[in-house]
């Protein structure tokens, strides 16, 4: 599946986020399996959702208000998507991403 990387916007507190997907195509839909939002600040990149379109899953690590505000933390969805979040990217090395053909595309 390919994998895409794409910077969605900035958070409520300003942060860069980013979702990493790989895509499909189910009855002509794009399909993320799975996609990860990750917000990046000054120690690095943190995991803040997951979501895999073939089984209906969507998990955001933490709780927003109406203006995006966090107002609290999932700790068990949190540890759990860091701990796949590990996996993934050691996955996703050992299929060589993003290797020599990966091409960057600026769509705005």
């Amino acid at each position: 599946m390919p994998l895409v990387a794409e910077e969605i916007g900035a958070s409520a507190e300003g942060r860069r986020l980013v979702a990493l997907a790989h895509t499909g195509v189910q009855n002509g839909d794009v399909m993320h399996d799975p996609e990860t939002v990750f917000e990046f600040h000054a120690l690095g990149a943190e995991p803040i959702s997951f979501r895999n379109d073939y089984v209906g899953a969507h998990h955001e690590v933490y709780a927003y208000d109406e203006a995006g505000r966090r107002t609290g933390v999932y700790p068990k969805r949190r540890a759990g998507l860091v701990s796949f979040t590990r996996v993934w990217i050691l996955n996703l090395r050992a299929q060589g991403f993003p290797g020599d053909d990966a091409q960057r595309e600026v769509i705005a």
